[in-house]
């Protein structure tokens, strides 16, 4: 036989045994390879052992004959001929663990075939394999050693295998009960590494020449062995294990990295803002206040770090801890106190009213200030700021413009310039005492020998805002507050009735609106309310008409409205001046007033009802002022014996007439402007009051004397 030929496969006699090189994994499922009853493989099978005329045993070729097989092909296995059954050639796995096999008993010697025999294969055409077998059956060309049978045949390297499935069942014989539980595979295409070829499974059918060569192999008993049966129900515990410790180890290892990555961006926020609360803060120039008020970094910490030893309000405290980017004037005022190299030279209450007095400058655009300070300025100052834009009238006010005011009031104030030298607001090398004020030009010193800020003053200096901040409250031992003629808006803090120690408040001509605060009623040592000209609206809070030290309320031309308290002099026991002119107030004037009550002003108002003879008893009231009233009636000649009366303004009261009383005639002395156009007062002017500087009448055919000649009846 040719080394090229293919190799020839010992068929049985009996019975047609399938024999295949099969590589068996005790990991795969078996499948049943024995051929079905009326399958094509059995029809083969027949029409193989019709082809075939063996009879005798298989004669073996002697080594030395031109048929020996190659040191690298494998050996062959004797097949079986009594029983039908699957026999494999079988190759074990070198690396899967050895079990005792039974050595395969062979009768007699095993001859081989005559050396000189000239028979060679007889070429016919290749049939298919079985179509359970997909696989190409390798042969050994090596002469069957007994003590090399399964179990201890060589490793083949180079070989590609191909896992195969077979039915444990008996049938099997010696290939199951053997090789069943081994690490086995079935080799599809067994190449060799050698020789890099490909080994095609043998003509199923040899010459008869062969035939006499056959050797017959005798079956060997051996104990067969069933694996044991895993249940459906074991085999899906055991993947649910599996698949519960899987998901469990993911959600480990996604905590722990959600945890790594949470420690480091903490870490990283902590370090930034350490560094960011040094860097990123409006800083001012040494000797005053930076011009720039908002800071265009941010602060990478979701809150600010509160260092200083003061005790700041809540609300406070929240806004600076929320302010990352340092935009709140709170915020720029606390960064600021911060970067004091003089802060641990000061007391608590001394670092509250600097953090205070920042916010403040910080809230009005401090920046933009017309005097910051910082050397000397000349002001002009009227003498009494508090009666400017006296002709001035909200513009929501339905009642007609006043005329203008006598020589002395109003708009008309004398002027003085006043020198002021002072610090640059936010200086750190000064206090708060020596930052700009106008203080000094109401004779008013701003620090009291303590060195602590009393007066806070600044009249006309551009201040701008819509909010004035709640930290104003800090400044407990402050006295007076001033901040007339400027552009402040919205309302005013309720943190004012923190102001203790406040004498004087006053907010003239600006841009208030809302309510007065009630809180300010707690303040029981204020005793001037300057609140003229802003837009204020609403009811005046009963806690201010019962200040009892309050000597000065202005709160003209603003929006108020409500009734008067007719026991008005019993709360304001110590009122001097009422200024409610252009407002909205209604009902009667109330016949209690306030005994030392020098000034009232009622105009503008559509107050209804009388003038209440009650006000004979004000001995110390100089100006009388009802202008454009709805009041009726007649003039009370009570009046005529107030000793220090100078002023009665009447005019526009339509509903009021009669006569003058003939005890006016008393004032000729003292009263200084009498006006009653307008009205329908009729008669003739007493002639005691012709030289009153200025007396003002409608000279009609109901009213005469003096310079209006009365027309005879």
């Amino acid at each position: 036989m040719n080394n090229n030929d293919d190799k020839m496969i010992p068929k049985p006699l009996d019975n047609y045994c399938e024999t295949h090189q099969v590589v068996i994994d005790s990991n795969t499922e078996t499948e049943d390879l024995a051929p079905k009853k009326g399958s094509s493989d059995e029809t083969e099978v027949e029409e193989l052992e019709q082809e075939m005329d063996v009879s005798g045993p298989m004669p073996l070729p002697e080594p030395s004959s031109s048929t020996k097989m190659n040191d690298n092909d494998d050996k062959m296995i004797p097949k079986p001929l009594d029983n039908y059954c699957e026999t494999h050639q079988v190759m074990i796995d070198s690396n899967a663990e050895t079990e005792d096999l039974a050595p395969m008993e062979i009768s007699g010697p095993l001859p081989l075939p005559d050396p000189s025999s000239s028979t060679q294969p007889t070429a016919r055409r290749r049939r298919p394999p079985p179509s359970h077998i997909s696989t190409k059956s390798r042969i050994s060309e090596a002469p069957v050693d007994p003590e090399n049978l399964p179990g201890a045949f060589p490793e083949v390297p180079g070989w590609r295998q191909q896992q195969s499935s077979f039915t444990d069942s008996g049938e099997l014989g010696f290939c199951s009960s053997h090789f069943g539980n081994r690490n086995l595979y079935t080799s599809t295409t067994l190449q060799l590494a050698e020789e890099g070829r490909v080994i095609d499974e043998m003509d199923e059918s040899t010459s008869s020449s062969n035939r006499d060569g056959l050797v017959e192999a005798i079956p060997v008993s051996l104990p067969t062995e069933k694996a044991e049966p895993v249940s459906l129900e074991d085999t899906k515990q055991k993947k649910q294990q599996r698949d519960k410790t899987t998901r469990f180890r993911q959600l480990c290892f996604l905590a722990g990295g959600l945890t790594v990555l949470a420690a480091a961006g903490l870490i990283a926020i902590l370090a930034a803002s350490k560094s960011s609360s040094h860097n990123n803060i409006q800083t001012p120039a040494e000797g005053g206040a930076s011009n720039t008020t908002n800071s265009t970094e941010t602060i990478n910490s979701p809150s600010v770090q509160l260092i200083l030893p003061i005790t700041l309000p809540e609300s406070t405290t929240n806004t600076i801890s929320q302010d990352v980017t340092i935009s709140t004037p709170q915020g720029q005022a606390y960064q600021w106190l911060v970067q004091d190299p003089n802060v641990e030279q000061y007391t608590e209450y001394q670092l509250l009213e600097r953090f205070a007095a920042a916010t403040f400058y910080f809230a009005t655009n401090g920046s933009e200030w017309t005097f910051q300070g910082g050397g000397q300025v000349t002001i002009v100052v009227d003498e009494d700021p508090n009666m400017m834009h006296q002709g001035q009238r909200p513009p929501d006010s339905n009642a007609s413009l006043p005329p203008p005011p006598p020589p002395g009031e109003g708009g008309q104030h004398k002027q003085q310039k006043v020198n002021i030298t002072s610090e640059k607001w936010l200086s750190y090398n000064s206090s708060v005492c020596d930052w700009y004020s106008t203080a000094s030009a109401r004779g008013k010193q701003a620090c009291g020998p303590s060195g602590v800020l009393k007066e806070l003053h600044l009249l006309e200096n551009n201040l701008k805002t819509t909010v004035i901040p709640a930290e104003i409250g800090l400044l407990t031992r402050l006295q007076g507050l001033v901040l007339g003629l400027n552009r402040i808006e919205g309302t005013f803090p309720s943190q004012v009735g923190e102001l203790t120690s406040l004498t004087s408040f006053r907010l003239v001509s600006n841009l208030f609106t809302g309510q007065i605060p009630s809180e300010m009623g707690l303040l029981s040592l204020l005793g001037d309310i300057g609140i003229q000209d802003n837009m204020f609206s609403g009811t005046v809070p009963q806690e201010i008409w019962n200040m009892s030290n309050l000597r000065v309320l202005k709160a003209a031309r603003n929006s108020f409205s409500g009734t008067l308290p007719i026991d008005l002099g019993h709360g304001l026991a110590n009122l001097e001046l009422l200024m409610l002119d252009q407002n909205r107030f209604t009902g009667e004037l109330p016949a209690i007033l306030p005994p030392n009550l020098n000034f009232l002003d009622v105009s503008f108002n559509p107050l209804h009802g009388q003038l209440p003879s009650e006000l004979g008893t004000l001995q110390r009231l100089a100006k009388l002022r009802a202008e454009d009233t709805d009041l009726s009636g007649v003039i009370p000649s009570e009046l005529g014996i107030l000793p220090r009366l100078i002023e009665i303004e009447l005019r526009g009261n339509q509903g009021i007439g009669g006569s003058l009383p003939s005890e006016l005639a008393q004032l000729n002395s003292t009263l200084v402007q009498l006006n009653i156009e307008k009205t329908a007062i009729t008669g003739t002017i007493p002639s005691a009051l012709c030289n009153i500087q200025f007396l003002q009448f409608d000279c009609s055919e109901t009213l005469c004397g003096c310079d209006c000649p009365c027309m005879p009846s």
